[in-house]
């Protein structure tokens, strides 16, 4: 069976400042065009999650979208949040908080083992791609722009690519 919905959700207990902020225009564009791109991308027994909770011992981020491998429907009947090790990457969408979401978030999520980050920056239209999770942060950094085509990484394969300009333009 294939995925062709996303689940999204708004959770947030941010100040009224930083809900506007993740929810302007080029944000919410960004995570819905981005979720449903990987859904379509996506093969069986893969998902997408929209701000919704990830569990990591002593907190549950809600990353922007998540890629979940496994049925959506398991995590249900196990009662419990995907962890890193189910997250295959996520992508976090940036505003003017790109420096400390970059410092915080991207650390972070490299530290507990995330196979990916993918950080959007709405405001310069770029996107920057963390990979190979160390200890302390992720080892490598790729950063895409206009003209450049990311490439959607499941379990080390290439399924897709998505243009940056597309996202943007």
């Amino acid at each position: 069976m294939s995925v062709t919905s996303v689940d999204c959700e708004f959770a947030s207990s941010e100040g009224r400042r930083n809900r506007e902020n993740r929810n302007s225009p080029a944000r919410v564009f960004a995570r819905q065009y981005l979720s449903a791109l990987l859904c379509s991308l996506l093969p069986t027994g893969w998902f997408v999650a929209c701000r919704s909770p990830i569990t990591i011992p002593d907190s549950e981020p809600k990353p922007d979208v998540a890629i979940i491998v496994g049925e959506r429907r398991r995590f249900l009947v196990l009662n419990r949040h995907p962890g890193p090790t189910e997250v295959e990457f996520l992508i976090e969408l940036a505003g003017p908080s790109l420096a400390p979401d970059e410092a915080r978030k991207v650390r972070f999520y490299g530290a507990v083992g995330v196979n990916r980050c993918w950080l959007v920056d709405v405001m310069n239209r770029r996107i920057l791609v963390y990979s190979q999770p160390s200890a302390s942060m992720y080892r490598h950094r790729q950063v895409f722009v206009a003209g450049d085509h990311v490439p959607v990484m499941l379990d080390g394969r290439e399924v897709g690519r998505i243009g940056v300009r597309e996202l943007f333009f």
